[in-house]
C-alpha cells in the first residue's frame, strides 16, 4: 500500500490537489462577486470582438512554434515550423486535460522522433523554452507596473526594479559568451553524470538569444493584443499598455504550480489588478475566463483535432499490407 507522501507524489494525486485548488478558487471568486453577475457580462459580451481576440490564435501559435524551432537548433538539430506549430497545438491539448507538465513532455516526445536528439537534449529545450516566458514577462510587467501603478512608494520600487532588470538583460547581451560558459559549467556540475553527455556540443549563439527574447516579446503582444478585444467586448475602458502590463503578470502567475494551467490564480490577478485602477470584479473575472478559453482553449481544441487525426493516419498506415 502507498504510504500518503508516495500518494501525493504521484502525478495524479498532484493534478486532483490542483483541480481541487482550481475549483476552490474559482468558488470563492463566484461567490464573492455573484454568479448572476458573472453570467451578465458573460451574456453581453460583444461577439465582434471576441473574434476578433480569437484571430490572433494562429500567430500567437506561429511565434510561440518559431521560438522553440530556433532553440532546437542550439543542439544542432532541426525541425520544420510547420512540425512545431502542430506540436504546439498538441501540446496544449495534452497540457489542460493531463496532470502534471505531460503536455511538454508530449512535445518533447514528438521532437524525439523527429530528430532523435534523445529525451535529456529535448526536455532542455523545453525548460529553455518556458525561461524565455518568464524572462520577457518579467521585464514588460515590471515596466508596465513602474507607469500604471497607482500607489507612488510602490511605482517608485517597481520603477527601480525595472531599471535594474533591464541594466541586467543589457548586460547579459554584452558580456553573453562568458555568461553562457559560466552557466553551461554550472549545469555541468549540478547534472547526474550520465546526463552531462547531454549537453555536449550546446551552442547558443548571442543572435539566437536576441532572437529567442524578440519572439517572447511577440508572443506577450500578441497575446495582449487579445486581451485587449476580450476588454472590449466587455465595454472596458482600459488601454492596451493596461492590458499590456495585465497579461504577464497573468501569464508568470499561472506558471505557479499550484492550479489547473493558472485556474483561479489568473482570475485572482485580474480581480486584484483591474480593481485598483477602478474595473468591478465581474469584469475583470470574465474578462480572465475568457481570455483563457480563447488563448488556451481554442488552441487546445485544434490541438486534440490534430492529434486525433495523426494518430489515425499512425494506424491507417500501419495496416495497410
Amino acid at each position: 500500500m502507498k504510504t500518503i507522501k508516495g500518494l501525493f507524489s504521484s502525478n495524479a494525486a498532484r493534478f486532483v490537489l490542483k483541480l481541487g485548488i482550481s475549483m476552490a478558487l474559482l468558488l470563492a471568486i463566484f461567490n464573492f462577486i455573484g454568479a448572476g453577475k458573472i453570467y451578465d457580462e458573460l451574456m453581453n459580451a460583444s461577439p465582434y470582438y471576441l473574434v476578433l481576440a480569437a484571430a490572433f490564435v494562429p500567430i500567437q501559435i506561429l511565434f510561440k512554434a518559431a521560438r522553440w524551432s530556433s532553440i532546437i537548433n542550439i543542439f544542432k538539430s532541426k525541425i520544420s515550423l510547420k512540425a512545431s506549430y502542430a506540436y504546439t497545438l498538441i501540446s496544449q491539448s495534452f497540457g489542460i486535460i493531463t496532470p502534471g507538465r505531460v503536455g511538454e513532455l508530449v512535445k518533447a516526445k514528438f521532437l524525439v522522433d523527429d530528430t532523435g536528439m534523445g529525451y535529456g537534449r529535448s526536455i532542455f529545450t523545453i525548460i529553455i523554452d518556458k525561461a524565455f516566458d518568464v524572462i520577457a514577462g518579467a521585464l514588460i510587467a515590471l515596466g508596465g507596473l513602474a507607469f500604471i501603478w497607482p500607489k507612488s512608494h510602490a511605482k517608485a520600487f517597481f520603477a527601480a526594479a525595472f531599471i535594474a532588470y533591464l541594466l541586467l538583460m543589457l548586460f547579459s547581451l554584452l558580456f553573453f559568451s562568458k555568461i553562457k560558459k559560466q552557466i553551461l559549467r554550472l549545469i555541468l556540475k549540478l547534472l547526474p553524470k550520465k546526463y552531462k553527455a547531454n549537453f555536449d556540443g550546446l551552442i547558443m549563439p548571442r543572435m539566437l538569444y536576441a532572437k529567442s527574447l524578440a519572439y517572447s516579446m511577440l508572443i506577450l503582444i500578441a497575446l495582449s493584443v487579445q486581451g485587449f478585444f476580450v476588454s472590449k467586448a466587455l465595454y472596458m475602458d482600459i488601454s492596451f499598455f493596461v492590458m499590456l502590463t495585465l497579461i504577464p503578470l497573468m501569464a508568470l502567475s499561472s506558471s505557479l504550480p499550484i492550479s489547473i494551467g493558472g485556474v483561479g490564480i489568473r482570475e485572482i490577478v485580474s480581480i486584484s489588478f483591474l480593481s485598483s485602477i477602478g474595473i468591478p470584479a465581474e469584469k475583470s473575472a470574465v474578462l480572465s475566463l475568457l481570455y483563457t478559453f480563447i488563448t488556451f482553449g481554442i488552441p487546445a481544441i485544434i490541438g486534440a483535432i490534430l492529434f486525433f487525426r495523426r494518430k489515425k493516419s499512425t494506424n491507417q498506415q500501419k495496416h495497410r499490407p
